[in-house]
């Protein structure tokens, strides 16, 4: 990613982070995704797309700008909004990512994630359906 890039990655992430996590409270995930074109895969044979040569690179550092923007914010934002907020950028700078959402079921409750791929693998973490979590379909 160019500099210039960087900086314009940057003061995006710090724009969407909030606005992303008021729209998940107040609209819910399904229309705050088709509010900004995000592609919620439900099924585990979902396309996630194909990008040109480097920007798996250009995608990783946009993972790590938006969570560092989050752990700047003053409040505590989880996976959910940071994952729309990822797929909302990777748009901005011409990329695809997919949304991706799994539980799992323990004894006392019930555990969610969701996390963004792209060019088939998992963006900045180990693929969490390794971990026991079942997508939803």
């Amino acid at each position: 990613m160019r500099p210039v890039q960087v900086y314009t990655i940057y003061a995006g992430a710090f724009i969407f982070l909030p606005f992303v996590a008021i729209c998940l409270r107040l609209f819910g995930l399904k229309k705050t995704c088709r509010i900004f074109r995000v592609k919620l895969a439900l099924k585990q044979g979902d396309e996630t797309g194909t990008s040109h040569q480097g920007s798996r690179q250009d995608a990783e550092q946009l993972y790590l700008i938006v969570h560092r923007v989050a752990r700047r914010l003053p409040w505590k934002l989880e996976c959910l909004p940071r994952s729309v907020a990822i797929c909302i950028l990777l748009r901005w700078i011409g990329e695809f990512g997919v949304l991706r959402i799994s539980v799992k079921k323990n004894d006392v409750e019930i555990e969610a994630h969701a996390w963004v791929e792209h060019s088939n693998a998992t963006l900045g973490e180990q693929d969490p359906l390794t971990k026991g979590l079942y997508p939803l379909s």
